[in-house]
Order: structure tokens, then sequence, then C-alpha cells
């Protein structure tokens, strides 16, 4: 992999399969010197400005998967790069490290001895604009699965990946006027507070009194002050035993039992 530069000045973008936003990391930083990645990722150079982008088209069958392999240290260089359609198991295995072996479920597509399965097609572009190979990308994405919402992305901060439960007024209202202060100008108009500001899981019209004591009314209405889009997640089908339905309305619940549909 040749980008008209250093090795050692490539950084390497890469999507996850994850709930975690997209690393971006220098060619020698991870511990073990793999950049693992699903469906894209960009190589870009910081000296010559070049940059490789590979990304699925699809995932019909399986996820596309990237091992991008280096040394470390100063003199930081490729030692080798596979683009596999190996299935998912790689990355769940981490997530569900505490699961019982019985519930790990093979997640891989075997082609039986003397057939073969079609990898996933890919997309390759190499150049001096990253951003527009990205954006090439999201338009061939759209054209090819006929996306039925052309809009552009709502982008801003969320809390999740952030603080998880640990949310508070102070960290929403804090990130708010950062977001606002530095962000809205170039279109980053949204604040949304994930998991953790309710009372209980379905009791989400009631904040938590410890970490929001003035309520969500109030954080919403600071956010909407600073010019911001403010939303909450909420997941209405599920509650728990503090929720107001489960309380008072037993009888409105629908519980299924183990080995029944």
């Amino acid at each position: 992999m040749n980008l008209s530069g250093p090795p050692s000045a490539d950084r390497v973008l890469t999507d996850n399969y994850s709930e975690n936003p997209v690393q971006l990391m220098d060619l020698d930083e991870p511990e073990n010197g793999l950049h693992t990645g699903a469906e894209s990722q960009l190589i870009y150079n910081r000296k010559s400005g070049q940059s490789l982008f590979l990304g699925a088209l699809s995932a019909d069958k399986l996820v596309t998967i990237f091992h991008l392999l280096s040394t470390k240290g100063p003199d930081a260089h490729l030692l080798s790069y596979e683009v596999t359609d190996a299935g998912t198991n790689e990355f769940l295995a981490d997530q569900s490290r505490n699961y019982p072996p019985g519930n790990d479920v093979p997640l891989r597509l075997q082609a039986p001895a003397g057939t073969s399965v079609s990898a996933e097609p890919l997309m390759f572009a190499i150049g001096s604009d990253y951003h527009a190979q990205l954006e090439n990308y999201g338009r061939a994405i759209r054209i090819l699965h006929k996306a039925l919402d052309t809009k552009s992305t709502p982008i801003g901060w969320w809390s999740w990946t952030a603080y998880y439960y640990g949310v508070t007024q102070n960290t929403v209202i804090a990130n708010a006027d950062w977001l606002a202060q530095n962000l809205l100008s170039v279109g980053y108009n949204y604040c949304f507070v994930d998991e953790g500001y309710q009372y209980a899981r379905g009791e989400y019209a009631t904040a938590d009194g410890k970490g929001f004591p003035h309520g969500m009314g109030y954080v919403t209405r600071h956010a909407q002050d600073e010019g911001l889009t403010f939303g909450v997640w909420v997941a209405p089908f599920e509650m728990s035993e503090l929720s107001y339905v489960y309380q008072h309305h037993k009888d409105w619940l629908c519980i299924t039992l183990p080995g029944s549909r």
C-alpha cells in the first residue's frame, strides 16, 4: 500500500460493528498493531494527503471485515491487509464474553466442499480527497439500496457512548454549551440524551432525581435556548418493576413465558 508518503504518517479511520463511535487512529496506535473494522475503512497519509478507501456495498449474507496489521514505533509500516467475509462472531465474541457458552450462535455462512460463496460487493477509491470518497460511498449506498429518505443525516451530540447510565444534568448542560459554542454554526444542532436520565425503565416521564434534580424540562429549555434541537431516548414497550404501569396496571402487561410463542 503506497500512499506517496511515509507509512508512519498513515492514519486509519475504521468503522465498527457496534454502537461505539468510528475509530480514528495512527497506524501504530492499536496495542496489538491490528486495525479491525467492519463494512468500511479509510487509510489517509498526513504527509501526502493521499487516501485509500474500501467499503462494502451490501451485507446481504455476510459482514465484510478488515484486518490491517502494522508494526509499532516511529517507523511503523504495513505488515498485511486482509478483507474478508468472515461473519460477525469476531466482534460478538468480545461483546458477549459474559454469556454462557451455550448462547454462542455461530454467525457464519460456510461453503461445503466443492462449492463457493460470493463475497459482498466492495467499493475501492484512491485519491487526494478523502471527504469526497466518504460522500461517494454514502451516495452509492443510497442509490443501490433505494433509500426512502434522502434528507441530510441529523448530526450533533448524544450521551450514551460518552456517559452511558452515568449521564447527569450537569454533563448534558456542559456538552450542550460546548456544542452550541463550537459546532452549531456548521450544522451540529442535535442534543440527544440516551438511557440513564429516567427514574426507571418504562418510567420516562419522571427523571432520575439524583442525576437530574430539576427534571428534564430544565435541560430541555437550556438546550433550546442555545438554539439546539433536543431529544430523549425511550423504549415504550419495556418496563421495570419500578415503573408506574407495572405498579398500578399489571393487567396491561403481556408476559411471555419460556418456550411459548
